[in-house]
């Protein structure tokens, strides 16, 4: 994946107070437009699985549930 192959190159990243490497944490989200769901409620909902990502450790990808 491409978390695992940028994790691989432990790429320097001096300025983070978190880890020595580049880590990349992902949220990722879906709609169905019949749902009348717009693009405001996916933009809040990847949001919501990229921080649940940073608190689950970084480094990782996660898909908004709404049970999350």
């Amino acid at each position: 994946s491409m978390i695992e192959d940028i994790s691989k190159k432990r790429i320097p990243h001096e300025r983070s107070q978190i880890t020595d490497h580049l880590t990349v944490s992902v949220g990722v989200a879906s709609i169905m437009p019949a749902n009348d769901e717009n693009w405001e409620q996916l933009i809040s909902k990847a949001d919501q699985a990229l921080y649940l990502s940073k608190a689950k450790g970084r480094n990782q990808a996660k898909l908004y549930s709404a049970v999350n």
